[in-house]
């Protein structure tokens, strides 16, 4: 009960400017690659500096509000990065965490992360224009929100890698969306942000995964499904039903 006291109390104390939040580092195979936005006052036009693709666009790092926008795919301004041409993906064995260390987050809502195959490879995929994504994990509301039990676990959300999926380069999106303005259709906020990552096999069979999981981005949420209109004070949060496709399992 006093952590959910103190959450609350954190929600409403916080000053404007430090409304939202951000992936600042992650982990995979015991390496940690910085994220986009290292620091509380980001320069929102440097180049990425580890395999997290650019989020925000001055003066803040979000909301995207826009669903039909291509800025719902990765945030804004999340161009690919290469190295000369080359891909710079971080490797990660099929099986293992991703960790995923945010700067906090002061708004209720639930947690997703989809993958994506690159293709040709992640120097150039934009994932923005094709149905190639799926989602590999989700949590909305059991006793708390998930956005509570990432901050229950210091701000850090730990997805797996699905053991059976094909070596490769993958865009891995990973995104809260904050309920609070998602009464009114087309002002639900969500914070995604992308990384590039290489898969390595796990050693065990592998299989291609089936069109009905995969998404478009944008396109991967209706504006008017359930879960994305939700109205924060007139329904129960055990009522709760995630939005988008159906999760992938093995």
């Amino acid at each position: 009960m006093l952590l959910v006291s103190s959450f609350i109390f954190l929600t409403l104390s916080v000053p404007s400017a430090f409304g939202h939040g951000h992936v600042k580092s992650l982990i995979l195979n015991s390496a940690t690659y910085t994220g986009y936005l290292p620091v509380a006052t980001p320069d929102f036009n440097a180049d990425a500096p580890s395999i997290s693709r650019k989020i925000g666009a001055v003066p803040v790092d979000g909301p995207v509000i826009n669903q039909t926008s291509t800025d719902i795919t990765c945030n804004f301004n999340a161009v690919p990065i290469n190295d000369a041409g080359v891909s710079r993906t971080g490797p990660i064995t099929a099986g293992t965490n991703i960790s995923f260390h945010w700067n906090g987050f002061t708004h209720s809502g639930p947690m997703f992360t989809y993958l994506a195959k690159c293709t040709p490879d992640c120097g150039s995929f934009t994932g923005t224009t094709t149905k190639s994504w799926f989602k590999i994990d989700q949590r909305g509301y059991d006793t708390k929100w998930a956005t509570q039990y990432l901050f229950d676990q210091g701000n850090v959300w730990y997805t797996k890698i699905p053991e059976c999926i094909e070596p490769g380069e993958y865009l891995v999106r990973h995104e809260i969306i904050a309920l609070s303005a998602c009464s009114v259709v087309g002002k639900c906020q969500f914070y995604p942000s992308c990384h590039q990552v290489k898969v390595l096999a796990s050693g065990k069979a592998t299989k291609a995964v089936s069109s009905d999981y995969l998404v478009t981005f944008p396109g991967g949420y209706s504006p008017t499904e359930p879960g994305i209109l939700w109205n924060t004070n007139t329904q129960l949060p055990a009522n709760y039903v995630m939005p988008g496709v159906k999760l992938f399992t093995c």
